[in-house]
C-alpha cells in the first residue's frame, strides 16, 4: 500500500505539471500565472536533469522569473505589458503561430480534432460538441493528459489497478500518436519568433522535454 501511495502522489504531481503547462497557452498572462510559474519552477528544476529541452527550458524560465522579480511598481507594469504584447503577437494575429495540432501535420491531420474529441469524451473529459475545434489545441491536449493523470491517481488509491494500468496505456497512446507528433515542430517554430524568447519559447522547450520524459516514465513504471 505504501508503494501505491507514492504512485498516487507521483500522478497527482504529473497532473499539476500538465495543468500548469496548459494554463500558459490557454489565456493571456496575468498575476496568477506568474505566481503559478514561481511555485512550479522547483519541480522543473528536478526534472531538468533528464533531457536537454527540459534543462534549457528550466534555465530560461528561471531567468524570466528572476528578471520579473527584480522589477517593481511602474517597471513591473511595463514588464508585464511587454509579455501581454508578446502573447498577442504570437497567438492572436491573423499570421500568428498556431497552437492547434492539425495545423502542423496537415494534410494528414484532417481528422485529428474529431479523433481527439472522441477519445476525450470516452474518458469523461467533456468540452462539449460546440467546442470540438478546440480538441487539438495544445491547452486542451495538455489538460486532457493532466485529467488522465488525476484519474489514474484516483484508481491507484482505490486499488483499481487494472483500470489504472489501462489509463497509463491511454496516456502513452495520446503522447505517441498525438502530442509528440507535433510539439517539436511548435518548439522550433517558437524558437524563431523573437516575441517568444523571454517566456513562451522556454515553456515550449519544457513542454517538449516533459512529454518525452513522461512517455519514458510511463513505459518504465507501468503497473
Amino acid at each position: 500500500m505504501a508503494d501505491n501511495l507514492s504512485l498516487v502522489q507521483v500522478h497527482i504531481g504529473r497532473k499539476q505539471l500538465y495543468y500548469y503547462l496548459a494554463r500558459v497557452f490557454l489565456d493571456v498572462p496575468d498575476e496568477d500565472l506568474y505566481l503559478y510559474t514561481e511555485e512550479i519552477l522547483p519541480a522543473f528544476e528536478i526534472l531538468s536533469k533528464h533531457n536537454k529541452p527540459l534543462e534549457t527550458g528550466f534555465m530560461e524560465l528561471a531567468s524570466f522569473v528572476k528578471k520579473r522579480l527584480s522589477t517593481h511598481a511602474e517597471e513591473r507594469k511595463i514588464f508585464d505589458n511587454g509579455l501581454l504584447n508578446d502573447y498577442s503577437a504570437l497567438f492572436c494575429k491573423p499570421d500568428s503561430l498556431s497552437l492547434y495540432q492539425s495545423m502542423y501535420i496537415a494534410p494528414y491531420g484532417e481528422n485529428i480534432k474529431e479523433s481527439l474529441y472522441n477519445i476525450q469524451k470516452q474518458y469523461g473529459f467533456e468540452i462539449g460538441e460546440e467546442n470540438i475545434d478546440l480538441a487539438d489545441h495544445i491547452s486542451y491536449e495538455l489538460s486532457f493528459l493532466g485529467y488522465l493523470a488525476g484519474i489514474t491517481a484516483y484508481n491507484i488509491q482505490k486499488e483499481n489497478l487494472e483500470m489504472a494500468s489501462h489509463l497509463l496505456d491511454v496516456q502513452v497512446d495520446v503522447l505517441d500518436n498525438y502530442m509528440l507528433s507535433w510539439i517539436e515542430h511548435l518548439m522550433y517554430a517558437m524558437a524563431n519568433m523573437p516575441e517568444g524568447a523571454l517566456f513562451y519559447s522556454p515553456v515550449c522547450s519544457i513542454v517538449y522535454g516533459f512529454l518525452e520524459y513522461d512517455r519514458f516514465f510511463l513505459k518504465k513504471n507501468h503497473l
